[in-house]
């Protein structure tokens, strides 16, 4: 009993931060906020990309547009980072970011902010969910930390997000994928339907799924037949028209014109 008093603090304290990053303006609230800070120039070397999205990768696609601004001397919005030991951490602004590094800019403009950490991650789920082209892997690093450390539930995280619980579920299981298939999604190789297709199988089972996705460029809806149509095809005892791919893959047909044309389409 005597932790009640903590627990329904922490409960009113999620409460009151769910309800202020669910908000579809609270990119605007904060920088509204921001713009009552100073700006600052600081050294690029002083400026680190964010712990917890740092495995995610920048394509050199996703900056191109930053990098050709800086180039031209466009100015941009500042960062928004915070302090980190010696060094500032980037909040908002990874992208800019990453393109100041591929220019000879030295120093970029920055808004320091005293956020701490629960209040970061909340800012990039925001980021993220408002962004375009966000790779989902970056939803299931900050759901993952805001879960594990932070005592969010998946509907809380669902809450702010605007999407459901399940959906929420089935992005955390990512993270349960083997290295090399995490690092496909990274590289936007294969999609979410891929990944979360590939969840269930064993580390040989979903390589051999990963290989065939990248070498015949399949769809997710054929990546999907492959893996359900074996087992439907086994337990109704129907005849089935079999393919062994090089990689020792065996796929199997209802028909043999199904398997003519996937031969006619990824075995030229």
């Amino acid at each position: 009993m005597k932790n009640e008093p903590k627990n329904n603090l922490l409960k009113e304290h999620l409460s009151d931060l769910i309800s202020k990053y669910s908000q579809s303006n609270v990119l605007e609230e904060l920088a509204k906020a921001h713009t009552n800070r100073p700006i600052q120039m600081l050294p690029i070397d002083l400026i680190i990309d964010n712990n917890f999205v740092k495995k995610i990768t920048l394509s050199r696609k996703k900056i191109a547009r930053f990098v050709e601004n800086y180039q031209r001397n466009i100015l941009l919005e500042p960062l928004v980072v915070r302090a980190k030991g010696d060094k500032y951490e980037v909040i908002i602004g990874r992208r800019r970011l990453a393109a100041a590094r591929l220019t000879e800019i030295k120093e970029i403009p920055v808004i320091v902010m005293n956020y701490n950490d629960e209040e970061t991650l909340l800012i990039l789920l925001a980021k993220a969910r408002d962004q375009l082209g966000t790779n989902v892997l970056e939803l299931a690093y900050i759901f993952s930390v805001l879960s594990t450390k932070h005592g969010y539930s998946h509907q809380s995280l669902a809450d702010l997000i605007f999407r459901s619980r399940s959906q929420v579920t089935n992005i955390l299981r990512l993270l349960k994928l083997e290295p090399e298939v995490i690092k496909a999604l990274n590289n936007e190789q294969i999609t979410f339907g891929h990944a979360r297709a590939l969840v269930p199988f064993d580390r040989d089972k979903s390589l051999e799924y990963l290989e065939l996705i990248r070498v015949n460029n399949l769809s997710v809806r054929e990546l999907e037949t492959l893996i359900q149509e074996p087992m439907s095809g086994r337990k109704n005892g129907k005849n089935y028209f079999i393919i062994q791919m090089k990689n020792k893959l065996t796929i199997v047909f209802k028909t043999e014109e199904e398997a003519k044309a996937f031969k006619d389409k990824h075995l030229k």
